[in-house]
């Protein structure tokens, strides 16, 4: 399991799990959150407090938790409301099959070289492989606006 982060001005921290980790509410608060609000944060101060985040979780439990949103709320942080059955907009979506894609073409063998390959892949990543997913999504929700929660082209 991995995490990772992307904003129009930069690439974030990937945090990579452990093969049998669960990632339960607590690990989550622990190993993520503090590098999202760092990173977050950083963006904030790069754009002179213009231009505020917006986080793109989906509703998976560790970011649903009480925990979890009373921290997005502590920090100021705003957070895109996903309906419950949404098609998958996020744009970090297109940067898994991005890294997918990469990785693949290197033939890993082990979790080592897994890992090694999703952490040098990450690195390689630039603005460019990612940016226009994000100018992108409000002709996404619109569509999906437009289509009653229905089939769209994205």
């Amino acid at each position: 399991m991995v995490h990772g982060a992307i904003s129009s001005v930069a690439k974030g921290p990937l945090t990579i799990f452990e093969p049998n980790e669960k990632v339960t509410a607590a690990v989550y608060s622990s190993r993520v959150l503090p590098r999202i609000h760092q990173y977050i944060t950083a963006m904030e101060r790069q754009n002179l407090g213009w231009k505020r985040g917006i986080l793109m979780d989906d509703n998976a439990s560790v970011h649903t938790t009480k925990f979890t949103q009373s921290w997005h709320t502590y920090f100021g942080f705003s957070k895109m409301e996903w309906p419950v059955n949404s098609p998958d907009l996020n744009p970090i979506e297109n940067v898994w099959r991005i890294l997918k894609y990469r990785i693949g073409k290197r033939f890993p063998k082990t979790l080592d070289e897994l890992r090694q390959y999703l952490i040098e892949e990450w690195d390689k990543l630039e603005l460019k492989d990612f940016v226009h997913y994000i100018r992108e999504m409000p002709e996404r929700c619109q569509a999906v606006i437009d289509a009653k929660g229905g089939h769209t082209k994205w």
